[in-house]
């Protein structure tokens, strides 16, 4: 099946265009199942001697002709012929070591696919050139300097080649208004979808050196879009499922975090406090005043957890109180946890733990109603801030374990809640591959349980720059793959076994069990709301006009869905009209009796349902007849607001009667005073 792929997408029409090679997705190795008590067989090749390499310019492999995406350690170049390659096509290199390949590993890396996009601000502002680069079912675009140099090994912007409303096509004058008459044969335009609710398109318009190369890119990649939806159908490629919609905009400043309380409503807290929104009406009703960092339910949404106020203290209180605005003898504050950088609870265990400053304060947390609501159970002692907490219950050896997962700068640990041991540390120091990790100031971001792997206990560590698999108890690599990502994280959230990556061209979702980049959508300047990223705030400047975004990002084959989004657009209209008439090639006294003749036959005709067209006759300035025809009201049909008519009832009427006044004779034209009476 490997190689029937290879031959699939090993084809191409034009040497022009490199071919690229796709090797199905779900056919690669989940883990490397090795002992856990023993350091990974180091990546081999009976031909070359391979070792890992950090890239700061985009490079493209030797076998597979994919881009190494990532910001550290994205591949392996052998030390005596230099060729570059994934760690995942080491061993199918079968190329003899020579120092003839130096020149042939140049000139892959000198194939390029040079095209001009739009800069920010649309064509108007000019145009950037840039390289196109492939990564599986990915398109790639980097910017280049001046001298063709490319800046930075970070896409500038990622296209989804399985988007289901991927499209490739040319323009016409119309698309690209701005752009020069003799560019336009020349340019071609991507659209995928942005927003499947309100019906949002990333449209990327690309400027080639001429139009056989236009069309050579048109007819490559509306090839590859529908081999790849074959092969996904057939099942040899995984792809994403997820779908954005919008729910309506927001106006409150910084917003922090959301919680989910059923499928019309939710909460949604930061600066400004706690606000409750119903999904149907954007307007925010205040629930608590005081600016609030962190915020998490338990016991089915009945007790509420938070970080606020100016001291920074952890409060606890019913989420009852906040709706009927009851004070119970207890304000709810914990007073030694004042200064508090960041708290976990698990509504399992019902374990709450405070971070405040270099000590981490555990508490239980009692679902029955005491004089306080939780029991201080020890402390720990960190050598630097924590900068990240969390807590799981892990099935261990047949036993469930509380687990709590803090760090700081490089270093992950972990803590058995319910025994009172010391923490451990959970790179090994006796797996030489990890040694890097160790010694790099990088920000850790998240510890990750791992399902539905072939390894006992495993754990995916995200880092800032990349992500690691290793076993918990031992400490030890299970994996030769590691997680690369196409920029540097502005955040990210988790909904088994889906990883949502959100950096500032993109947000990425990868598939932590089989180790791969599955989906990846244009938003961006985007960033969670809710632990699992079903609510986001979106800053991306191609949706925004006044206000931040809310964004429902859901599975699309998930039955119940958790917020009750409808398909249609978001946006409410802001009225529907009571009447509508189709005026053409009209002045504006003819409107005028138009209109009034309307509202003078609703009045007089109250028994007719159906307003029937009419045809009025009137001499425009060549002499020539004007048709006008009224129909009934329909839902999406929208009247124009800065029509002066429409605006203002008390200036229609005045309007209307320095019209009368000069067309007291007509016989279709009644006085405002003969309405006035028959009414």
């Amino acid at each position: 099946k490997s190689s029937m792929i290879n031959d699939y997408y090993g084809t191409s029409t034009d040497q022009f265009l490199r071919p690229v090679t796709f090797e199905p997705l779900a056919l690669q190795a989940q883990s490397d199942k090795p002992n856990s008590n023993q350091q990974l067989t180091p990546l081999q090749n009976e031909f070359h001697d391979f070792r890992i390499s950090s890239y700061y310019s985009p490079c493209i492999c030797y076998h597979c002709h994919n881009a190494l995406v990532g910001i550290m350690r994205q591949g392996l170049y052998c030390k005596r012929c230099q060729i570059i390659c994934h760690p995942d096509c080491v061993e199918k290199v079968q190329i003899s070591c020579e120092p003839s390949n130096k020149d042939r590993n140049q000139a892959n890396q000198d194939v390029q696919h040079i095209v001009q996009i739009p800069k920010a601000g649309g064509i108007r502002k000019g145009w950037n050139q840039c390289q196109i680069l492939f990564f599986q079912t990915k398109l790639l675009f980097y910017n280049l300097s001046n001298n063709t140099n490319i800046v930075k090994s970070e896409p500038s912007l990622i296209i989804d080649l399985t988007d289901d409303k991927f499209n490739v096509c040319s323009i016409t004058p119309e698309d690209a208004i701005h752009a020069k008459k003799k560019d336009i044969p020349n340019i071609f335009k991507i659209s995928v979808e942005k927003l499947s609710s309100s019906r949002q398109l990333k449209n990327l318009y690309v400027l080639t050196n001429d139009e056989s190369e236009k069309d050579q890119y048109i007819s490559m990649l509306s090839d590859l879009s529908v081999k790849l939806n074959t092969h996904i159908k057939n099942g040899l490629i995984q792809c994403g499922a997820f779908t954005t919609k919008k729910i309506f905009d927001i106006s409150l400043k910084k917003i922090t975090g959301a919680h989910i309380l059923d499928s019309n409503r939710f909460l949604i807290f930061g600066e400004e406090g706690l606000h409750l929104l119903d999904i149907f009406d954007n307007k925010p009703t205040r629930l608590y005043d005081k600016k609030i960092y962190q915020l998490s339910l338990i016991l089915d949404n009945k007790l509420l957890v938070m970080l606020s106020g100016k001291e920074r203290t952890i409060r606890i209180k019913p989420l009852e109180c906040f709706f009927t605005h009851s004070h119970s003898s207890w304000n709810g504050e914990i007073f030694e946890t004042r200064n508090a950088t960041s708290f976990a609870v698990n509504s399992t265990s019902l374990t709450l733990c405070v971070a405040v400053k270099n000590r981490l304060l555990l508490y239980e947390i009692h679902s029955n109603p005491r004089p306080y609501p939780y029991t201080l159970i020890y402390q720990l002692n960190t050598p630097e801030t924590v900068t990240y907490l969390e807590i799981s219950v892990l099935k261990i050896n047949n036993s469930e374990e509380k687990i709590l997962w803090y760090g700081y700068s490089s270093t992950f640990m972990a803590q058995q809640i319910d025994q009172k041991c010391p923490s451990s540390v959970l790179l090994s120091d006796n797996d030489s591959t990890l040694q890097v990790l160790r010694k790099l100031p990088i920000d850790i971001l998240r510890v990750i349980p791992v399902t539905n792997s072939s390894s006992m206990n495993e754990l995916l560590l995200v880092y800032s720059k990349l992500g690691i698999y290793i076993n918990y108890l031992t400490g030890m690599r299970t994996r030769h793959k590691e997680l690369m990502w196409t920029a540097s994280p502005i955040s990210t959230s988790f909904s088994d076994p889906h990883l949502l990556v959100y950096t500032k061209i993109s947000i990425d979702i990868y598939d932590v069990s089989l180790g791969i980049w599955l989906q990846s959508f244009p938003l961006s300047n985007t960033y969670p709301l809710t632990s699992d990223g079903t609510i986001s705030l979106s800053h991306d400047p191609e949706l925004v006009e006044n206000h931040p975004i809310l964004i429902y990002i859901i599975q699309q084959n998930q039955l119940k869905q958790t917020l009750n989004i409808s398909e249609k657009s978001s946006s409410p209209l802001i009225s529907g009209p009571t009447d509508f008439v189709h005026l053409e090639h009209l002045e504006k006294d003819e409107a005028l009796k138009i209109l009034f003749r309307s509202t003078y036959n609703k009045q007089n005709d109250r028994s007719t349902s159906t307003m029937m067209p009419h045809l009025f006759n009137s001499p425009d300035d060549n002499g020539s007849l004007t048709t006008i025809t009224s129909y009934k009201p329909r839902s999406h049909t929208s009247v124009p607001l800065n029509y002066s008519l429409v605006r203002s009832p008390d200036l229609l009427k005045n309007q209307i009667q320095k019209s009368v006044t000069s067309n007291r004779d007509s016989s279709y034209f009644p006085s405002f005073e003969d309405e006035d009476n028959n009414a």
